[in-house]
């Protein structure tokens, strides 16, 4: 884990050095690199809330969830106030299908921080994985509300509204989270099987063939 780094070469680093390396690795996808750079910092300083914070995003990236939720709950014990923190902790519960949890951990994260899009988008998706179209759908247009440009929210309310087969209103959010990111190929994927319901086959292919060429890949 730690690649046998010298114990001098981790001193003469800062804390928020580990973390800045860290955060370069993780966002061009090395989960591992970043996983060991955060655990510098933490050997570091051991109260480091964000370190944790961020150590729990790494392990979550690579579907070590009971461990992400380890480290998130250990960044809230040194910042209780850590909405992002409380976020993913909610987030984490969902993905282990601790459902109830992840919702009291959403709750709480709009408590911090009411403003923020992410925990409502977060909060729609643990709803309408239970079925609980209503307050999902509530949940997802708050999101729209304080961050009008999230592609993802968009994507999200229109799987739910498919799921629900109102198509056109789907076709609709696909239809945005595409004017917002246009080279995400899993919206044009989600459009395509909408379009095919509506039997607008033409349609279905070129949107099909788009998500393909932006290097979309079934599951």
């Amino acid at each position: 884990m730690h690649d046998h780094m010298d114990t001098l070469d981790v001193l003469l680093k800062t804390p928020a050095h580990w973390i800045s390396e860290g955060y370069s690795h993780y966002k061009d996808g090395r989960f591992e690199k970043a996983l060991a750079a955060y655990e510098y910092a933490i050997q570091l300083d051991s109260n480091h809330s964000p370190a944790y914070s961020a150590k729990g995003s790494a392990l979550y990236c690579l579907g070590r969830y009971e461990e992400a939720l380890v480290a998130y709950v250990r960044a809230i014990q040194h910042d209780p106030s850590s909405a992002y923190a409380v976020r993913c902790i909610g987030k984490t519960c969902f993905a282990l299908n601790r459902y109830t949890e992840a919702i009291r951990a959403l709750h709480h994260a709009i408590e911090l921080e009411p403003n923020n899009s992410a925990n409502y988008c977060s909060l729609g998706d643990v709803f309408s994985e239970l079925n609980r179209n209503e307050e999902a759908l509530n949940a997802y247009a708050q999101a729209l509300r304080f961050d009008p440009s999230s592609a993802i929210t968009y994507n999200n309310m229109g799987l739910l509204l498919e799921r629900m087969q109102h198509y056109p209103e789907a076709l609709r959010s696909y239809d945005r989270a595409i004017v917002l990111e246009p080279n995400e190929g899993l919206y044009y994927y989600n459009k395509s099987v909408v379009l095919a319901r509506l039997g607008r086959l033409e349609e279905t292919k070129l949107s099909y063939e788009k998500a393909q060429q932006l290097g979309y890949k079934e599951l």
